[in-house]
């Protein structure tokens, strides 16, 4: 059996005591680096949510375009860039009826 002394049981006060001091400033660091990952990991998730909006952005524009694309070959080319301009003046006399012509 081990018999301590007032120097012994200082001695072992002591080393508990510094113990005790690592061991709070392991938590404090364990804190601070748990705090620092979580910071990263929500700048992570926001640049995962960027990146995801932007490619949905460029998935739905490449589709639109593509849309376009199909649109453009299902409408003949001959009509796509004509224009018909009709002026009417007030003293344009328009026909309330149109009668046959058929009765000679």
């Amino acid at each position: 059996m081990i018999e301590l002394t007032s120097t012994g049981s200082t001695c072992y006060k002591t080393v508990l005591y510094n113990q005790v001091i690592e061991m709070e400033n392991l938590v404090i660091e364990y804190e601070r680096l748990k705090n620092e990952y979580q910071i990263l990991n929500m700048k992570y998730e926001s640049s995962e949510g960027i990146i995801r909006a932007l490619n949905t952005t460029v998935e739905t524009q490449s589709s639109f375009i593509d849309n376009l694309k199909g649109q453009s070959k299902t409408y003949p080319s001959t009509s796509q860039n004509s224009f018909h301009v009709f002026t009417i003046s007030e003293d344009t006399k328009v026909p309330t009826s149109v009668k046959d012509d058929d009765s000679n």
